[in-house]
């Protein structure tokens, strides 16, 4: 209750990315740090979060208390300091005076009381945050980057620091990337028939092929072997194996199989109204 004269305390809104609203955001240095800060034009107040300012260093002072109730929760949150953070967005340098949340969910968070005067825009159909003398910069909406390159004057992690987080993220899943043979095997239940009708068999005459690719077959036959996609066989029918290079100078290894479906009879019939194309790596001619 409040007294006679005096104001009931209003709440300040903001938004999370679990919440219902647009959520926008962009990359900025605060010092050396490049971050993702909340753009939150829908809030009256920018905030930092407690942790990211003592990580920072940033002196506090004391300042108005207020209430501040997040856009996916329930419980207010108090606070009656503050701090003066100096960012950068694109070329340009801000300084602003921010309130000390004990949690949010970005560790900077400019609302109202930044966007107004310096005159910033959000352009939610362009996807870009409109600064005066500034390059329009690139946001997220919603969690969804945009197409463009982020803010390309901001600084971000060195190569170094991507292969070290690349790596560990691949050691963390290494039978993705390096699996094991015998648990790669392949097995289909099903035998498909290819119906040839009243054809002789097609015997293909391989063509000749450096050294080089020829140990590149032969590799890629015994991979195969080894997990079970193709198996030894002493059929009639031979079909002409092809090496088509990649553009890292690799080969792909492919299957010349147009002479065989020049004689095939399709296997195609209906079921339930929908038309269904019979199809395994395991075949046999008959």
């Amino acid at each position: 209750m409040s007294g006679p004269g005096t104001e009931e305390p209003r709440h300040h809104i903001q938004a999370t990315a679990s919440s219902e609203r647009l959520v926008c955001s962009t990359y900025a240095k605060v010092g050396t740090t490049p971050l993702e800060i909340l753009l939150d034009s829908g809030s009256s107040i920018s905030s930092i979060s407690e942790h990211f300012l003592h990580k920072l260093g940033l002196p506090i002072s004391s300042a108005p208390p207020i209430t501040v109730l997040f856009g996916d929760s329930q419980r207010p949150y108090h606070s009656n300091s503050s701090a003066l953070c100096t960012f950068i967005l694109a070329n340009r340098t801000f300084s602003h005076a921010v309130y000390v949340l004990p949690r949010q969910l970005f560790p900077l968070t400019l609302g109202c009381d930044w966007f107004l005067p310096t005159r910033a825009q959000l352009n939610f159909e362009k996807r870009k945050l409109i600064l005066p003398r500034v390059q329009p910069i690139p946001i997220f909406v919603n969690n969804e980057p945009c197409s463009l390159v982020v803010n390309t004057q901001v600084a971000t992690p060195d190569a170094r620091q991507r292969q070290q987080d690349l790596q560990s993220l691949l050691g963390r899943f290494p039978h993705l990337v390096n699996p094991v043979q015998e648990s790669s095997a392949i097995n289909f239940p099903v035998a498909h028939k290819i119906n040839i009708g009243d054809s002789q068999p097609i015997r293909m005459a391989s063509q000749r092929c450096s050294l080089l690719e020829q140990q590149w077959i032969n590799q890629a036959i015994h991979d195969m072997l080894q997990k079970g996609i193709i198996r030894p066989s002493e059929s009639a029918w031979v079909s002409e194996p092809h090496l088509v290079r990649k553009e890292d100078g690799s080969y792909c290894f492919c299957i010349d199989f147009r002479p065989l479906d020049r004689v095939t009879v399709q296997d195609t019939y209906k079921e339930g109204g929908l038309e269904l194309l019979a199809a395994s790596l395991l075949v046999k001619c008959e």
